[in-house]
């Protein structure tokens, strides 16, 4: 009946929240978001790249919507992860609200050379 239907959507959604995280803990952003990208049937990220006034401004454009940083003095690799960094806070924030659940709570430690996120968010 209507309990058991209920279950099976809480399931599929605690499913969902868990593979983002697995694809994501421990790796760096840039992996990171590639991986999420991979598991969303893309074969990866589009990234658009400009410099502008002494500042990299990096796009990326995933399943879940375009993302943008610029940052100056830092190279355009460290702003390339912090771009897909704040994509994957992002992306995970909107999905949990989707999904009625809580936002993942980030570690302490979490940056975006390693990215952690505490577990099911659901």
């Amino acid at each position: 009946g209507i309990n058991a239907e209920y279950g099976k959507q809480w399931y599929q959604r605690r499913v969902r929240a868990e593979w983002m995280l697995k694809s994501i803990n421990g790796k760096n952003a840039s992996s990171a978001l590639l991986d999420l990208c991979v598991e969303a049937n893309k074969p990866s990220p589009d990234e658009y790249w400009q410099y502008m006034s002494g500042r990299h401004v990096i796009t990326v454009t995933t399943p879940w919507g375009t993302f943008s940083h610029s940052e100056g003095g830092k190279s355009k690799r460290e702003v390339r992860k912090i771009t897909c960094y704040n994509a994957i806070k992002e992306i995970l924030r909107n999905e949990a609200l989707k999904y009625n659940c809580k936002p993942p709570v980030e570690l302490a430690e979490s940056d975006h050379n390693n990215v952690y996120f505490a577990p099911d968010p659901c």
